[in-house]
C-alpha cells in the first residue's frame, strides 16, 4: 500500500528535523545567536516583502480610487439634480400676483401679453374642456406682430409661467430695417 502524501511529507520533515537539531547542538552559544539573528531578520524580510508592502500598496491605490468615486459621485449628484430641475415643473411660488396656476383664457392671455399680440383658441373650445372628464389641453395661436424679440420672449416666458403654458411652435420672421423686430405666429398648449 502507498502511502498517502500526507504521511510521506510528515517522514521528509522528521527526516530533515534531526540533522538539524544535532548541527544547532554542535554550534556555540554565539553561532546559535547569529543563526537566531538571521533567521529573525529573513522572517520580518518575508512579513515585510509578503505582508505589509501589499497592504500599503493596495491602501494607496484604494485611497486614490475613494478620492475618484467621491469626485464622481459629487459629478452624478450635480446632474441628478440638473436632470430633476428639468424634468419637474418650474418652482412656482402660491403667493403674490405674478405667478398662477389657473387655466389661461383668451381675454386674461390676451391682457397679459398685451396689445401687440393677437390670440386666438384653437381646437377644444373652454365648453368642451370643462364638461369633459379629462380637460383637454387648450391651445392658443398668438399673432405678433412687430415687436422685438427679446419683449416677446419675456412676455411669452410670463404668461407661460402663469398659465402653466408651453410654446409649441414658432414661425418668426425678421422685418427688413427694424433691428430685432420680429412677426409672426406662436402656438402656445396648456401643460397638465
Amino acid at each position: 500500500m502507498k502511502p498517502s502524501m500526507r504521511e510521506s511529507l510528515s517522514n521528509a520533515i522528521a527526516n530533515l528535523a534531526e540533522p538539524a537539531r544535532q548541527a544547532w547542538t554542535k554550534l556555540s552559544p554565539q553561532g546559535q545567536r547569529a543563526v537566531s539573528t538571521a533567521s529573525l531578520l529573513l522572517a520580518l524580510g518575508l512579513v515585510w516583502a509578503l505582508v505589509y508592502e501589499p497592504l500599503q500598496q493596495s491602501r494607496a491605490k484604494d485611497s486614490q480610487r475613494i478620492s475618484q468615486l467621491r469626485a464622481d459621485l459629487a459629478q452624478m449628484q450635480v446632474l441628478a439634480a440638473e436632470r430633476q430641475s428639468l424634468q419637474s415643473p418650474p418652482n412656482v411660488p402660491t403667493t403674490g400676483t405674478a405667478v398662477s396656476t389657473r387655466r389661461a383664457d383668451v381675454g386674461s392671455l390676451q391682457a397679459e401679453l398685451g396689445s401687440a399680440f393677437k390670440v386666438s383658441l384653437m381646437g377644444a373650445d373652454a365648453a368642451s374642456a370643462k364638461t369633459s372628464a379629462a380637460p383637454a389641453r387648450a391651445q392658443y395661436r398668438v399673432i405678433v406682430n412687430d415687436i422685438a424679440y427679446a419683449e416677446l420672449i419675456d412676455r411669452l416666458a410670463a404668461a407661460s409661467q402663469r398659465y402653466r403654458l408651453t410654446a409649441r411652435e414658432m414661425q418668426l420672421t425678421r422685418k427688413a430695417g427694424s433691428g430685432q423686430s420680429v412677426s409672426g405666429t406662436v402656438l402656445l398648449a396648456e401643460v397638465m
